[in-house]
This record gives structure tokens, sequence and C-alpha cells, in this order.
């Protein structure tokens, strides 16, 4: 709420669309091209990926979001969801978000974002059982949510549709990140397994994984740590 209300007040400040003082300030000067806030345009015609039902069956994004339906250039954006973006221009968003000191070093920065101890709770408490790295506070920063470790911290962002996933995930002290985007309804679960691939950040990855299998009730299959590059 607190995003789509400073949109507007920029929107009426400014006279100018959201979308075009996104790219005007951020997304131009980092090279950014291929991004689209919930507006379906023409460019991105024949580049769609299309959504798959958890069955293995392809249906179109429009039957998921209405603001999709339509090829626009000038419908409705949204700042929780409907972005559409390729993995290269999401990738350099991700590089401007961690090369810039401010933005890095805020989201770092307790005083930034809400924090709350994760002890007891139902559902993202974390067990630490088979020496799992757990994080012991959790938040939210400027549209992140912050996950503390005892000697880092990992900011991500993501979402889930029918047969949409998206996670994106860094940390400020070593700078390491990643862009994962899976159309599959079973994607949650390719999702973590890359994460465990990655070994980058084996917190991150740990907790995750024991997220979804207790969310989901289910076993994944172990995979070994490591980087997937020299697989």
């Amino acid at each position: 709420m607190g995003i789509e209300l400073a949109a507007q007040y920029a929107e009426n400040k400014l006279g100018k669309d959201f979308e075009a003082l996104a790219f005007e300030y951020v997304l131009s000067p980092l090279g950014i091209s291929d991004i689209s806030m919930g507006r379906r345009k023409p460019w991105l015609e024949q580049r769609l990926a299309t959504p798959m039902s958890t069955e293995g069956e392809y249906f179109d994004m429009s039957d998921s979001s209405n603001r999709l339906a339509e090829v626009s250039a000038d419908g409705p954006w949204s700042g929780a969801d409907d972005l559409l973006t390729t993995v290269e221009a999401y990738a350099r968003f991700l590089i401007g978000v961690i090369n810039n000191s401010w933005v890095s070093d805020s989201m770092a920065a307790e005083r930034t974002h809400i924090i709350t101890s994760l002890k007891g709770d139902e559902i993202w408490n974390c067990d630490p059982a088979d020496e799992l790295a757990c994080a012991h506070s959790y938040g939210h920063g400027i549209g992140w949510m912050v996950y503390e470790f005892e000697h880092k911290t990992v900011v991500k962002h993501g979402g889930n549709d029918a047969g949409e996933n998206a996670l994106v995930m860094y940390s400020p002290e070593t700078r390491d990140g990643a862009v994962i985007l899976v159309n599959g309804g079973n994607g949650i679960f390719v999702v973590t397994q890359i994460l465990t691939l990655l070994g980058e950040e084996p917190e991150i990855a740990a907790y995750y994984r024991q997220l979804v299998e207790k969310f989901y009730a289910v076993e994944l299959p172990d995979i070994a740590t490591g980087n997937a590059a020299e697989r």
C-alpha cells in the first residue's frame, strides 16, 4: 500500500505516469528496456513464457490475472503484482540494487525495516534440526523481505501464481544474488532446488527448503550443494 501511495503522489506531483518515471529515473539509466508494469504491451507478444498448471496443462496468463487479459500500453499498474520482465532485464535491476550503496546499506540496517522474531511462528518458524541454519528474525524492507542470520542478512522477494514462480534474492554483505523465474505450477519445488544448487547462500536455501516442505507437506529429494556452473 505504501508503494501505491508513493507512486500516486509522484504521478500527481510530476504529472507523469509512474512507469514512465520508473524508466526515466531508474530503469533506463541501468540499460533496462524489457520490463512492463502489469501492461501487456505489443512488444511482449510471442515473448511470454506460457504458464503451466500443476497437471501439466498450459494456459494464458490472463486466466490468472484480469489485468493481463488485453494488450494495452497504458492499463492499470500494480505495486504488488504482474511485473512482466526477462531474466536479463531483472538481473540488470538486481545488479543496480546491489551496486547502489544507499539501497543495499539501508536494506541491511535495522532502522529501515520491520523485524520480528520467528520463534514459535506456525509457518515461518525455523527448526534447527539437522544443523539447519535458521534466520533469527524476519521482516520487510523497501518492498523486499529481510532475513537476518547470525553472520549476514539475506534480502529477497518473489511471487507465485497458478503457473508462475519467481524468486529474487541477494546478500548486502556478500553481494551475491540470483534471479529465478519458472513457469510451472510445481515451480516452487524447482526454485528451492535451484537455490540449493547455486550454493552461494546456503542459509536461505536451507530455510526456504524447510518452509516449502512444511507448507506443502512434502519431502524434497536431496541435492548436493555446489556451483551449478561446474555441473
